[in-house]
């Protein structure tokens, strides 16, 4: 199989040549996608430079007074999935209630970016998207939400720097990683001592990444996928929604080879937030270390950030201003570990209260 021309020339594996040409060919689908109308549908807004290679969207149409809140995507794909479209908008959800917007739009991994590792993305990428904000709105706190892998990283973040967190949310995001706590920790735990060398690059193309989500939960990423499109026939609202996600999965970015060694290293081996083993503005971390008011939202049948992978480390808080919200499966989805973003159920009968419980801490 040839490398395309937007495939760095160096030589690689035969493996990594043809994820590599994966990937490309899963843009070019994308590109049909957009093409069909339906490729994502972000509402209007400009972007803050940082003082890293991170950026910040700051959404238009929000109240000059209102609070503000930094939304963290989850750094694999594009952080679309917060803001889809105006009727699955989790942008606009915040908008409409008053909030002042921001989203953290990673930077794309190249073969340089190999040694970025969790400490950049978790603290130095995050401050300076937080620092950014905060000049931008003259707020010395900012409430902080994430979802997935970005709400792992929000929450070291929010450890790290208690300062400057009035309010942390956390979505589908897991924290604690014994292996018996999800699918994706049953896998790592099987991983041999150098989880990387599957992949000869400098980053791990997004389709093995893609590859190990389908190999640890293929019930997540292919079953539930298959049967949400059957169930969604008949029905354009949840048909149009289920192929705006499955547009979206197909902007699976590469991660550099050093954050996907912390995390499965540090993170998942070692339980590393539970066991104080993430170090976050030279000081190791843990629960205990987040004093600010937590809301966590949760999926009973996620096997990507269950229950089992969150609720000890609620426990473990150093606050006991927490709240738990429950989100349940709903179709037309596409993937449910996201559905807690795009479906119908969720903007109206989940976000609402989120939101109410985030305005409540923001005048605290």
């Amino acid at each position: 199989m040839a490398v395309t021309e937007d495939i760095p020339q160096r030589t690689f594996s035969p493996l990594h040549t043809a994820l590599l040409t994966v990937d490309h060919q899963r843009r070019w689908l994308a590109g049909i996608y957009d093409a069909l109308g339906l490729g994502p549908q972000s509402a209007p807004h400009e972007r803050l430079e940082t003082a890293s290679s991170a950026s910040v969207r700051r959404y238009a149409g929000a109240a000059a007074d209102g609070p503000a809140v930094l939304l963290v995507p989850a750094p694999i794909k594009t952080p679309d999935i917060w803001d889809l479209s105006p009727t699955a908008s989790v942008v606009q959800q915040h908008l409409d209630a008053g909030f002042r917007v921001y989203l953290v739009e990673w930077p794309d991994a190249t073969e340089a970016d190999g040694p970025l590792g969790l400490q950049d993305y978790a603290d130095r990428m995050l401050s300076a998207c937080v620092d950014a904000v905060r000049r931008d709105t003259g707020e010395d706190r900012l409430l902080l939400s994430g979802h997935s892998l970005g709400g792992t990283l929000a929450a070291l973040f929010a450890a790290g720097h208690p300062d400057v967190i009035r309010g942390l949310v956390v979505l589908g995001a897991p924290l604690h990683f014994a292996p018996e706590t999800g699918a994706l920790a049953r896998v790592v735990a099987s991983y041999p001592d150098t989880p990387v060398d599957a992949a000869d690059g400098s980053v791990i193309p997004g389709s093995m990444l893609n590859l190990i989500g389908v190999t640890a939960s293929p019930q997540t990423f292919v079953y539930q996928r298959a049967t949400d499109l059957l169930s969604s026939l008949g029905h354009p609202d949840r048909l149009r929604c289920h192929l705006l996600v499955e547009r979206w999965t197909l902007g699976e970015s590469a991660m550099p080879r050093q954050l996907f060694s912390d995390l499965v290293t540090i993170l998942y081996r070692q339980d590393g937030f539970m066991t104080r083993r993430v170090s976050i503005a030279g000081r190791s971390v843990a629960p205990g270390d987040i004093h600010a008011p937590v809301g966590c939202v949760l999926n009973r049948q996620c096997e990507i950030a269950s229950p089992a992978s969150v609720l000890p480390v609620l426990d473990a808080l150093g606050t006991d201003d927490r709240a738990l919200f429950w989100y349940e499966d709903e179709p037309g989805v596409s993937l449910q570990h996201v559905g807690m973003m795009v479906g119908a159920s969720a903007h109206r009968d989940l976000w609402p209260r989120v939101l109410t419980w985030m305005k409540d801490r923001s005048q605290t």
